[in-house]
């Protein structure tokens, strides 16, 4: 079996990777039944306990190897000495995460980031925040194992929501009666200086 598999042609990938200490443990937190198999340098193996303990639980392999195999499974440099072999993240459907939303949830919408350390800076705050959730056109960058590298563990924790069209999704919140709030750097009023009492959506132009 290869480390990662291909994705079938047209439909979800089979399997998905994890890279990077903080958001492998992450996976052994939050998903350890998710585990497929776990790579790791040497120098990584005190840090990396709990996920190996999570694999080892579940009779999932995991074994050392050379820093040029974890290159070569994550296709860059910046493993950070740990590669996770995951299923992929669960879809969410924008209807099933409304109704499932808190009345005083905030989460966030985000078009034209086309940076995917951008994207894991921005899910790193919103885990540390508690926002509900983030939502991401289907045709931008993703969920990258880059991102969730830089997210160190808060793609696990905050639920990434696609939507076809975000000009159509946040029609579909105001008429559910949710506030919408975007970000302009040119704007005059303050965000704090508003009262808030019901669900906000803030959206990142």
């Amino acid at each position: 079996m290869s480390d990662l598999e291909e994705p079938p042609r047209g439909g979800r990938p089979v399997e998905a990777l994890v890279y990077g200490v903080n958001a492998a443990l992450a996976v052994a937190t939050h998903r350890p039944d998710a585990i497929h198999r776990v790579l790791y340098d040497e120098s990584r193996r005190r840090d990396l306990g709990p996920l190996l303990k999570a694999a080892a639980a579940r009779r999932r392999p995991y074994r050392e190897v050379p820093t040029a195999d974890l290159v070569r499974v994550a296709r860059g440099q910046h493993h950070e000495g740990v590669v996770v072999v995951t299923d992929p993240l669960p879809a969410i459907e924008l209807p099933a995460f409304l109704a499932q939303l808190q009345r005083d949830a905030v989460f966030l919408a985000l078009d034209g980031v086309g940076n995917p350390h951008n994207l894991g800076a921005i899910l790193r705050s919103a885990a540390w925040f508690g926002a509900a959730g983030v939502l991401l056109p289907e045709r931008g960058i993703g969920l990258s194992p880059a991102a969730m590298r830089v997210a160190q563990g808060g793609a696990e924790i905050v639920p990434c929501v696609q939507v076809f069209d975000m000009a159509d999704a946040l029609e579909e919140l105001m008429a559910r009666g949710i506030s919408v709030v975007a970000a302009d750097q040119h704007a005059e009023a303050v965000i704090f200086d508003r009262p808030r009492r019901d669900p906000v959506h803030r959206a990142r132009q």
